[in-house]
């Protein structure tokens, strides 16, 4: 269940139009740092759906853990077709459920390390052509 206070927090202008966007992990592209950092997004935003996900998928959850152990430890799980299915198919479209209407989860066009949640092109244009850019 989502929580709503959070939800708030990290949208907060949404109705002042004031909310362009916001990062959750920037200057890397590497699964070993993008995954505990959106894991720890989902937990608080929504713990009940990151508990979810550390039950279907207990490897990324051993992984992270032993990661958090020793940040430097080579992870073979990282580098696997099961990371890479759960960060871009699985992880991507659970964060993106969250996006507030007319924005996205995902990179950012003008900086492709930088993950969030962002204006799409049509809410883009709404915001400019009415000044609130």
């Amino acid at each position: 269940m989502k929580n709503q206070k959070f939800f708030n927090e990290v949208f907060k202008g949404l109705e002042d139009h004031t909310f362009t966007g916001t990062t959750i992990i920037r200057a890397t592209l590497r699964s070993e740092d993008l995954i505990p950092a959106f894991m720890e997004f989902l937990s608080n935003m929504d713990p009940e759906k990151a508990e979810e996900l550390n039950k279907k998928y207990p490897e990324m959850e051993k992984a992270c853990k032993e990661l958090a152990e020793d940040s430097y430890k080579n992870i073979p799980y990282f580098e696997s077709e099961e990371c890479s299915y759960f960060l871009n198919e699985v992880l991507f479209n659970v964060l993106d459920s969250y996006s507030p209407e007319g924005f996205y989860f995902g990179n950012n066009e003008g900086d492709l390390s930088d993950f969030g949640y962002w204006l799409n092109e049509e809410k883009y244009e709404e915001y400019y052509n009415n000044g609130w850019l």
